[in-house]
C-alpha cells in the first residue's frame, strides 16, 4: 500500500476525526456547514502523508493525484461555507498540513506530547463542526473540550498498554490524565452545562483502572475496538445531555 498511496500512520486520528465530526453534526442545526468543516479537517489530515512524501522526493504512485483530490475537497468545502468561514477553513487546513510537516522536520512528530496535542486538536474540531452548524458557542466549546480531553489523553494511556517500553510509566500517565480530566471538567462547568462533564467518565474510569495496576500486554486490535466503543459512548452521552 505504501508504494501505491501514502497514508497517515496515526490510525487513532482516523477514529478521532470520524468521532469529532459525528459529535458535531449530531447536535448541529445546519448539517451542511458542519459536514463541510468535517470534510476540511479530514482532507487536510489525509493530505499530510502524501504531501510530506512528495516533498521528500519519496512519493508513492498516486500521491500526486491524492493531493490534488484532497485539495479540491478542501476548496469545494470552503466555497460551500462562504464568507469568513471559507477563509477560516483554509487556515485550519493549512495549519494541519504545515504543523505536521514542521513536526516531522524537527523529528518530534512521534513524541508523546506532540501526538497528545495533535489528537486533542483533532478532537477539539468537534466543537468547530458544531459551531459551524449553528450550535451555541459555549456549548460548542464544551463539546470541543470533552472530545479533545477524551481523545488526546488516549495517547499516553494507550501507549502504556501496547508498547512494552512504556508500560512502566502507565501509572504516572494515568495520574497525569486524571489531573487533566479534572481540569477539563472544571472548564466545561465554567463554560456551559456541567452535565457535559459526564462524557469524561469513560476516560476517567480507564485512567483509574491503570492507576491500580500495571497494564497487561494488549493487542492493538483489541485496544482499537475498546477505544471505538468508548468514543461512541462519549458521543451518545453528549447528545443525551
Amino acid at each position: 500500500m505504501s508504494r501505491t498511496l501514502s497514508l497517515p500512520h496515526e490510525h487513532g486520528g482516523y477514529l478521532t476525526i470520524a468521532g469529532a465530526t459525528a459529535a458535531g453534526v449530531s447536535l448541529a442545526h445546519a448539517r451542511g456547514p458542519s459536514l463541510a468543516i468535517g470534510a476540511v479537517v479530514a482532507a487536510a489530515f489525509f493530505a499530510r502523508a502524501p504531501v510530506e512524501e512528495l516533498v521528500r522526493g519519496r512519493g508513492a504512485r498516486f500521491d500526486g493525484i491524492a493531493v490534488a483530490a484532497l485539495a479540491a475537497v478542501v476548496l469545494a468545502a470552503s466555497l460551500a461555507l462562504g464568507g469568513i468561514w471559507a477563509a477560516f477553513a483554509l487556515v485550519v487546513a493549512s495549519a494541519i498540513v504545515c504543523g505536521s510537516a514542521f513536526a516531522r522536520q524537527g523529528r518530534w512528530h512521534r513524541a508523546t506530547w506532540f501526538e497528545t496535542l495533535g489528537m486533542a486538536a483533532l478532537g477539539a474540531s468537534a466543537g468547530l463542526v458544531a459551531f459551524a452548524g449553528g450550535v451555541e458557542l459555549r456549548v460548542a466549546i464544551a463539546i470541543g473540550i470533552v472530545i479533545a480531553a477524551h481523545t488526546g489523553l488516549a495517547v499516553p494511556l494507550v501507549r502504556s498498554e501496547v508498547r512494552p517500553r512504556e508500560r512502566a510509566r502507565a501509572r504516572h500517565a494515568a495520574r497525569m490524565a486524571l489531573c487533566a480530566l479534572a481540569l477539563s471538567a472544571i472548564a466545561v462547568a465554567l463554560v456551559a452545562r456541567g452535565r457535559f462533564a459526564l462524557a469524561l467518565v469513560p476516560r476517567t474510569l480507564h485512567a483509574l483502572v491503570l492507576t491500580r495496576s500495571s497494564p497487561s500486554p494488549s493487542h492493538p486490535n483489541a485496544v482499537g475496538v475498546r477505544e471505538t466503543a468508548m468514543l461512541v459512548l462519549v458521543i451518545v452521552i453528549i447528545v443525551l445531555v
